[in-house]
């Protein structure tokens, strides 16, 4: 008989799978206002009344969006709002630039309203109870990272990264780690994640019948205003840890809190309001199947 294939891995695209975007002008005419104040922050007043502004706001995006499909390639935010929004207006392009990053950003965050679908808290469970365990990556719909440096200036790091901890910078080394779950991922900030139980990695499955030894470090590009141990038991979630003190955190710790077999992850939030998160290590009791 034909052996049924094994789910090894499964990705999730957050722009669709789990989540339902919706828009209306409506909605997207409120978050004009934020976008023009965001502006002003900035020295920038493109001089037009709400709905004018709304209205080029809208043309200059779907301009762009044609373009795209025209020509297959990614524009960097820094050229979006000079090339295609405000292309008639007396704006300093090094301006628009040096902040296109940012109102690139409010307009993903402010002009749609993202849900998760209905169907999303009864995956995750079922998931776990298959024995999937799900890894912890971040991206966004660049591809055009560090094609040519000439014209991809490696520094652009928009929205979403995936870090990975890979023993050698190979293809193979970088799969393995992939494969591995030996990854974390952030809102766009290059944070560093170490987190380790009984000296094994993020992604680690083992069986522990003690108390487990975690310890780990934080790395932030400024101040942290928050770092959570979170724990997951046959309780439910809890804090295992937390804690915040300048742009580096560290912890090493027993915990004797545990209920059964369960897992932990380590989450960060900096005072930038960028996020980490890593992925998880999964602690099996004796005589359980999971």
């Amino acid at each position: 008989m034909p052996t049924r294939p094994t789910i090894r891995a499964v990705l999730f695209d957050l722009g669709g799978t789990l989540e339902e975007v919706y828009f209306d002008d409506a909605l997207r005419l409120q978050a004009t206002q934020g976008f023009r104040d965001l502006l002003a922050q900035h020295g920038l007043d493109p001089g037009l009344p709400l709905a004018d502004l709304y209205a080029t706001l809208k043309a200059g995006m779907e301009q762009c969006q044609v373009w795209r499909e025209a020509s297959e390639r990614e524009v960097p935010p820094e050229r979006v709002w000079s090339e295609f929004v405000f292309t008639d207006h007396i704006l300093p392009p090094e301006k628009l630039a040096a902040i296109g990053e940012e109102l690139a950003f409010y307009w993903d965050a402010h002009f749609a309203r993202r849900t998760l679908r209905p169907q999303v808290p009864t995956l995750l469970p079922m998931l776990r109870a298959r024995g999937l365990r799900l890894g912890i990556i971040a991206g966004s719909d660049r591809h055009d990272y560090a094609v040519d440096e000439r014209f991809h200036p490696i520094d652009i790091y928009p929205r979403g990264l995936t870090a990975v901890w890979a023993e050698e910078l190979t293809p193979e080394s970088l799969w393995r780690a992939l494969w591995n779950r030996r990854v974390y991922g952030t809102t766009g900030a290059r944070m560093v994640l170490e987190f380790f139980a009984d000296g094994l990695p993020m992604g680690t499955e083992y069986h522990c019948a003690g108390t487990p030894r975690l310890h780990g470090r934080v790395l932030g590009t400024c101040g942290l205003r928050a770092v959570e141990l979170l724990r997951h038991d046959e309780r439910g979630y809890s804090v295992a840890w937390s804690g915040s003190r300048g742009a580096e955190a560290f912890f090493d710790l027993q915990d004797g809190d545990l209920r059964g077999s369960g897992f932990y992850y380590l989450r960060a939030e900096q005072e930038d309001g960028h996020c980490a998160w890593s992925s998880p290590i999964w602690i099996v009791r004796p005589g359980s199947r999971s």
